[in-house]
């Protein structure tokens, strides 16, 4: 088509019936002001201040299945303090209101943990530091929003002296423990298990409840990965990128995705990995999200 020329499209718009959506929400005490959000697969998003005693009516909801969470601010000696509560049970909105809900407010809690070393050595625990990721594999999988909202407030925290650390405030969720330094003297170091109570949980992650604790061990003996990137004529690749992905039972463990830049002769160096299977993928430009 050259430029003046007019052209004619047909469009076909699906018309999707909306719903009421209405209930109260339990569990909120005396937390100040709430504001509930709900987030579906299909990238539908709905958020509402919440009324008097819980309470919620959303007049216009599509169909589909709903995550909600509830973001709380309260006061405290005059200054804001914000939280972010979860609700497990998932809303359906499918061909009819949903009203009269009692949604409850999953309590969450503080994480704390303490460190321990394979062997005897000695470590300044002070130069590590641990994070909360969401797991986010299989049906389970929550939104892009839902993740950046729970970020916010998780943020990475300092390990003490003695080895003990605590995450406060966490919301109700699955969520795996990455570990971080802030040396390289850490660099042949592995996550090598994570226990709650006696149950393994450095690969599956585990659920927040109130008073989650976890025991904590690394290791020195973390393997290591070494190799040569070359391009398509069988050179050397320098400035290239170099990604381990673990295989299936790992992918939801940020902890067990590594990465290095190949040096001018294509060479590459991926320590304080943890044994397992790996996929190795190299990219001679990776581009960021």
């Amino acid at each position: 088509m050259s430029a003046g020329e007019t052209a004619i499209a047909n469009f076909a718009v699906q018309l999707s019936h909306a719903y009421r959506v209405s209930g109260t929400v339990s569990g909120m005490g005396a937390q100040g002001i709430g504001q509930l959000m709900l987030f579906s697969k299909n990238g539908q998003e709905e958020q509402q201040n919440l009324a008097e005693g819980g309470k919620f009516d959303f007049p216009n909801v599509l169909p589909g299945t709903y995550r909600a969470q509830v973001m709380m601010v309260a006061f405290v000696n005059g200054k804001p303090s914000m939280k972010m509560r979860t609700i497990l049970s998932p809303i359906e909105v499918d061909g009819s209101d949903v009203v009269g809900l009692r949604l409850q407010l999953d309590a969450g809690g503080d994480v704390s943990g303490k460190f321990r070393v394979e062997g005897n050595e000695k470590i300044n625990w002070s130069e590590l530091f641990v994070n909360l990721p969401p797991v986010t594999e299989g049906e389970e999988e929550q939104t892009g929003v839902q993740l950046r909202m729970q970020g916010a407030f998780i943020q990475p925290s300092p390990v003490r002296e003695d080895g003990s650390f605590e995450i406060e405030n966490t919301p109700g969720g699955n969520y795996q423990l990455v570990v971080g330094a802030r040396s390289d003297k850490f660099r042949d170091y592995g996550t090598k298990s994570v226990l709650v109570g006696k149950r393994e949980v450095v690969d599956t992650g585990f659920a927040v409840t109130p008073g989650t604790l976890l025991d904590v061990v690394v290791s020195a003996k973390g393997a290591g990965l070494e190799g040569t990137v070359l391009d398509g004529e069988g050179k050397p690749e320098g400035g290239a990128t170099v990604v381990t992905v673990p295989g299936s039972g790992k992918r939801g463990d940020p902890d067990a995705y590594q990465y290095a830049r190949t040096d001018d002769s294509g060479r590459f160096i991926i320590r304080g990995m943890n044994p397992g299977e790996f996929i190795v993928l190299a990219f001679e430009e990776l581009q960021g999200n």
